[in-house]
């Protein structure tokens, strides 16, 4: 499913909407791209349900589909007319966002002992004012999985 949704996100400039119910856990971290949550409290889903989900997807889809997709608001001029040396910067980021992902993975994987320890220098490193939301989203998830996170 990600994948369409990146091909999405690099096709049209805007409307795209992931939509799942309120109790979805995502695979990845997609925090910021455009997502509506319903209510599912049940297994079977009643009338009233059905009607609540309606309704908050009437509401909530509009305002929401008109916003840009990622990649047009990351990649100025994306699709055809593209700034070389700004596609390059985007790279360098992304290149960094992809280090610093892989570094939270690690802290996450590593034995309940050492967590503690890594998550701090981590935090150290990267918790500074020029942070992007995404790096500040990361570190304030690993601190949460720390508090909740399985014994190993």
């Amino acid at each position: 499913m990600y994948y369409e949704v990146d091909i999405r996100h690099a096709c049209h400039r805007s409307g795209c909407v992931l939509i799942a119910a309120d109790w979805v856990k995502p695979l990845f971290d997609i925090a910021q791209m455009r997502r509506l949550s319903y209510p599912l409290p049940e297994c079977d889903i009643t009338e009233a349900t059905a009607a609540t989900i309606r309704n908050e997807l009437k509401t909530g889809i509009p305002a929401m589909v008109r916003g840009q997709s990622p990649m047009f608001l990351a990649l100025p001029g994306f699709r055809d007319k593209v700034d070389p040396n700004r596609a390059s910067a985007l790279r360098k980021q992304l290149e960094a966002l992809s280090v610093f992902q892989s570094q939270v993975r690690a802290v996450s994987a590593a034995p309940k002992a050492k967590r503690i320890k890594r998550a701090k220098a981590l935090i150290a490193e990267y918790a500074k004012p020029t942070a992007t939301a995404a790096v500040a989203h990361s570190l304030l998830k690993l601190l949460e999985d720390l508090g909740n996170g399985p014994a190993s």
